[in-house]
Protein backbone atom coordinates (compact mmCIF):
# COMPACT_ATOMS: atom_id res chain seq x y z
CA UNK A 1 0.00 0.00 0.00
CA UNK A 2 1.19 3.55 -0.97
CA UNK A 3 1.82 5.64 2.42
CA UNK A 4 0.84 9.52 2.58
CA UNK A 5 -0.95 9.50 -1.23
CA UNK A 6 -4.31 10.14 0.12
CA UNK A 7 -2.96 13.09 2.23
CA UNK A 8 -1.43 14.55 -0.91
CA UNK A 9 -5.17 13.51 -3.14
CA UNK A 10 -7.11 15.85 -0.51
CA UNK A 11 -4.22 18.33 -0.43
CA UNK A 12 -4.75 19.06 -4.24
CA UNK A 13 -5.76 22.47 -5.38
CA UNK A 14 -9.58 22.30 -6.68
CA UNK A 15 -8.23 22.76 -10.09
CA UNK A 16 -5.77 19.80 -10.16
CA UNK A 17 -6.52 16.39 -11.31
CA UNK A 18 -3.26 15.01 -10.33
CA UNK A 19 0.37 15.45 -8.79
CA UNK A 20 3.36 14.05 -10.30
CA UNK A 21 6.06 13.36 -8.02
CA UNK A 22 9.42 13.35 -9.13
CA UNK A 23 11.90 14.08 -6.94
CA UNK A 24 13.52 11.55 -4.86
CA UNK A 25 12.77 12.26 -1.71
CA UNK A 26 9.13 13.00 -2.11
CA UNK A 27 8.77 9.73 -4.01
CA UNK A 28 10.66 8.52 -0.74
CA UNK A 29 8.21 10.47 1.58
CA UNK A 30 4.98 9.17 -0.33
CA UNK A 31 5.97 5.34 -0.87
CA UNK A 32 8.38 4.61 1.73
CA UNK A 33 10.27 3.44 -1.27
CA UNK A 34 14.30 4.07 -1.22
CA UNK A 35 14.54 4.25 -5.81
CA UNK A 36 16.79 6.88 -7.19
CA UNK A 37 15.15 7.00 -10.20
CA UNK A 38 10.73 7.32 -11.29
CA UNK A 39 7.79 8.95 -10.71
CA UNK A 40 4.54 9.08 -8.43
CA UNK A 41 1.02 9.85 -9.70
CA UNK A 42 -1.76 10.31 -7.35
CA UNK A 43 -4.86 11.00 -8.55
CA UNK A 44 -8.35 10.92 -6.54
CA UNK A 45 -8.66 7.39 -8.10
CA UNK A 46 -5.45 5.88 -6.67
CA UNK A 47 -1.24 6.01 -7.36
CA UNK A 48 0.79 4.47 -9.11
CA UNK A 49 4.64 4.50 -8.48
CA UNK A 50 7.15 4.19 -11.92
CA UNK A 51 10.40 2.93 -11.03
CA UNK A 52 13.32 1.26 -13.50
CA UNK A 53 13.87 -2.11 -14.23
CA UNK A 54 16.35 -2.06 -11.08
CA UNK A 55 13.69 -1.40 -8.36
CA UNK A 56 9.94 -3.12 -9.68
CA UNK A 57 10.49 -6.43 -7.81
CA UNK A 58 11.68 -4.82 -4.54
CA UNK A 59 8.82 -2.45 -4.77
CA UNK A 60 6.49 -4.77 -5.57
CA UNK A 61 7.02 -6.58 -2.94
CA UNK A 62 7.06 -3.39 -0.33
CA UNK A 63 4.13 -1.33 -1.72
CA UNK A 64 1.78 -4.01 -3.91
CA UNK A 65 2.47 -4.51 -7.14
CA UNK A 66 -0.69 -3.34 -8.17
CA UNK A 67 0.73 0.09 -7.57
CA UNK A 68 4.42 -0.35 -9.63
CA UNK A 69 5.12 -0.12 -12.67
CA UNK A 70 8.35 -0.18 -14.94
CA UNK A 71 9.36 3.57 -15.99
CA UNK A 72 10.55 2.41 -19.47
CA UNK A 73 6.84 3.69 -21.02
CA UNK A 74 6.43 5.77 -18.09
CA UNK A 75 5.32 8.93 -20.25
CA UNK A 76 3.26 6.55 -22.62
CA UNK A 77 1.62 5.04 -19.72
CA UNK A 78 0.91 8.31 -18.55
CA UNK A 79 -0.33 10.26 -21.10
CA UNK A 80 -2.76 6.82 -21.05
CA UNK A 81 -3.89 7.60 -17.24
CA UNK A 82 -4.26 11.03 -17.77
CA UNK A 83 -6.86 10.03 -20.91
CA UNK A 84 -8.85 7.48 -18.65
CA UNK A 85 -9.01 9.62 -15.92
CA UNK A 86 -10.06 12.74 -17.47
CA UNK A 87 -6.50 14.72 -16.33
CA UNK A 88 -6.46 18.09 -17.57
CA UNK A 89 -4.13 19.83 -14.94
CA UNK A 90 -1.29 18.17 -12.85
CA UNK A 91 0.74 19.54 -10.23
CA UNK A 92 4.52 19.03 -10.73
CA UNK A 93 7.42 19.68 -8.86
CA UNK A 94 8.51 22.55 -11.73
CA UNK A 95 12.23 22.28 -10.88
CA UNK A 96 12.03 18.16 -10.80
CA UNK A 97 10.80 17.87 -14.69
CA UNK A 98 12.70 18.84 -17.91
CA UNK A 99 11.49 20.53 -20.89
CA UNK A 100 11.89 17.70 -22.95
CA UNK A 101 9.87 15.30 -20.11
CA UNK A 102 7.45 17.99 -20.10
CA UNK A 103 6.91 18.36 -23.72
CA UNK A 104 6.67 14.60 -23.59
CA UNK A 105 3.61 14.63 -21.51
Amino acid sequence: MLHNTDKLSAMLPAFCDAALILSEENRLYFTEFPATDGALLVTPYGAVFYTDSRYTEAAAAKIGSEFVHDSEKMYEELRALFEEYNVNTVAIENDRITLAGFEEL
